[in-house]
């Protein structure tokens, strides 16, 4: 069921939305009773329906409700902190497509704060993002000053592709 997860996320990157339904149908049928598995087969639905053709709205649906249940399952068990993550990425796309600024910058934030300590990466990923967001919102200053602080840590850390994004998003300062 893993594996057919793995699969899933693959032919999503690649765009081929069919093949990835096809493997997490798959997968659905494969997996027994874990819990963290099946989360992380919603939250990967619940992405691939917010880009699909379709209607969005069970998508954004599942995204938020994704969310909700890794946050409990995290504050039970340390070992579903990369399944919070990744529901906290999707509700970003959610917020994203709802158009809703404050979501945007909460689920951005609440991701970096989950990473923290975990993953230098993903926090440093995820506090772009919430400068992206505090920049829709029109709160400049804080924007530069998150995407100057992960222009620093990644050039720190030697994360160039980091180091690109954040410098990117000072340059349209």
């Amino acid at each position: 069921a893993r594996a057919l997860l793995e699969a899933a996320r693959s032919a999503f990157a690649l765009n081929d939305r069919d093949a990835a339904q096809t493997y997490l149908g798959r997968a659905r049928a494969e997996q027994a009773g874990d819990e963290l598995l099946e989360l992380e087969l919603r939250t990967q639905q619940a992405g691939l329906d917010l880009w699909s053709n379709e209607p969005k709205k069970r998508g954004r649906i599942d995204a938020h409700a994704a969310v909700d249940r890794a946050r409990r399952l995290f504050d039970k068990d340390d070992g579903a902190r990369i399944v919070y993550l990744e529901a906290l990425r999707v509700e970003y796309e959610a917020a994203y497509q709802e158009d809703d600024l404050d979501a945007m910058v909460r689920a951005a934030e609440e991701r970096a704060e989950v990473a923290r300590g975990f993953d230098d990466e993903a926090q440093l990923t995820a506090s772009i993002a919430s400068a992206r967001a505090l920049r829709r919102a029109g709160r400049l200053d804080e924007a530069q000053e998150r995407a100057q602080f992960v222009w620093d840590e990644a050039k720190r850390r030697v994360l160039p592709r980091l180091m690109l994004d954040a410098g990117y998003w000072l340059g349209t300062f």
